[in-house]
């Protein structure tokens, strides 16, 4: 091959377009050490997005994984995050609720009229105009969101959330409704997350690991999306990747140096302020996990659809 053409094919490789498109998925950006002011929050985003508009030229938007502020009832966090984001909201954002975002209503029990009319007035809604559980058609791509903090009634005392009943229910019925399509679901607290190495902070959601891991297990979902967890990590456990993503801007947590401390089946655990660029097309979902200053490359993989 002449060296003139073996240069083109080269070049043409290194700059061929991306095919499909991409999502760009991160959490946890509430203020804390070094970020009092949401500046490593918009430093974080604002790069992701630079990042991927480079790299790739179909950006469809943004999965956030939960706790956008520290307090979910102080709005002047709210107007502080909505300013960090200016240039991540010119395009579709996909949150789901974290544990600082929700704002616990005084609710009776039995009432659902009451919680969905309390949750309505909270920040988080006023800002993303979602409810605590949704789906959405990306193309092929089907995409659900859950909520991690709500808690199984128990009839018995009359204790736990009738809207966890309500959201099980309605989770079971849109993978039903959705099985031809590759899914991807997301919520804050991770059901496979190993622990910190003090105080063993943090870890797994036991509860949605039972009680809703089994469903994306039994509906073929590939991947689930998590934060919560300051760090990046990916735990392989029945096919299904679980992906956690805290590294938009919180403050990092430790990962810990003893084997005891991992969760089973995780593969990648590595504390640092990152993004993950999706690339999806017709046969495959490409995931890449990058560090924000550096831009390396922590973590790859790809999924078949």
């Amino acid at each position: 091959m002449k060296r003139g053409m073996l240069l083109f094919l080269i070049v043409l490789v290194y700059f061929s377009p991306c095919f499909g498109f991409e999502l760009i998925v991160r959490g946890d950006s509430q203020p804390g050490f070094g970020n009092e002011d949401y500046r490593m929050t918009r430093a974080i985003i604002n790069d992701a997005i630079e990042y991927a508009e480079s790299h790739c030229n179909d950006l469809r938007g943004i999965i956030m994984t939960g706790d956008y502020v520290r307090s979910g009832k102080n709005s002047d966090e709210w107007e502080e995050w909505l300013a960090a984001h200016e240039v991540a909201l010119k395009y579709p954002v996909y949150p789901c609720i974290g544990n600082h975002d929700d704002e616990h209503s005084d609710c009776p029990w039995w009432s659902l009229s009451c919680e969905i009319e309390s949750f309505t007035e909270t920040n988080y809604y006023q800002v993303f105009k979602m409810w605590r559980w949704w789906s959405v058609d990306i193309e092929e791509l089907h995409l659900v969101a859950l909520d991690s903090n709500l808690e199984g009634f128990n009839s018995t005392t009359l204790e736990g959330d009738l809207l966890e009943e309500w959201q099980y229910d309605w989770f079971v019925k849109d993978l039903e409704e959705n099985s031809d399509k590759p899914t991807i679901v997301f919520w804050h607290e991770p059901a496979y997350g190993s622990y910190t190495w003090f105080g063993k902070g943090h870890g797994s959601n036991g509860f949605m690991r039972e009680r809703y891991v089994s469903v994306c297990e039994e509906y073929g979902v590939k991947m689930v999306f998590y934060g919560h967890n300051h760090w990046y990590e990916r735990v392989t456990v029945n096919e299904i990747q679980h992906v956690t993503t805290g590294g938009g801007g919180g403050t990092l947590l430790p990962t810990s140096p003893f084997f005891w401390d991992r969760v089973e089946g995780s593969e990648v655990n590595i504390t640092a302020f990152h993004w993950l660029v999706m690339n999806v097309n017709e046969d495959s979902i490409k995931v890449e996990v990058i560090h924000h200053f550096t831009h390396w490359l922590l973590d790859s993989f790809e999924i078949e659809i």
